[in-house]
């Protein structure tokens, strides 16, 4: 029995947008959180010596986690939407190959009433 029966006459479809969107998100991960670190980095370096400045490194810590999260929930958002339309271009399978009885053989079902 072949569970996988592929439908007849199903041609392919080429990938297109999704799978260089798909090999690009390592890519905008990385450079996205390296970016959305970088005020963090840069305020520990500048801002070590004041004496406000561990309120302010606190509240900009705060801010950049929250950007980061953020940031990796579009990410999840896109990769799902192309991971969607790839699964939509594959090829088509059969659910049921079982064969269906005709509606015009059968007997009228008995009323309820």
């Amino acid at each position: 029995m072949n569970w996988f029966a592929k439908l007849p006459g199903f041609s392919k479809s080429s990938a297109g947008l999704e799978v260089e969107i798909l090999k690009t998100v390592p890519i905008a991960f990385m450079l996205g959180a390296v970016l959305i670190a970088l005020p963090s980095v840069l305020a520990r370096i500048f801002l070590h010596s004041e004496a406000n400045g561990v309120s302010r490194l606190a509240t900009l810590d705060s801010m950049a986690l929250s950007a980061l999260l953020i940031h990796c929930i579009a990410l999840i958002t896109v990769i799902v939407g192309a991971v969607i339309m790839h699964n939509r271009k594959s090829p088509e399978y059969v659910a049921d190959a079982y064969p269906m009885n005709d509606a015009e053989d059968q007997e009228p079902a008995p009323s309820m009433l």
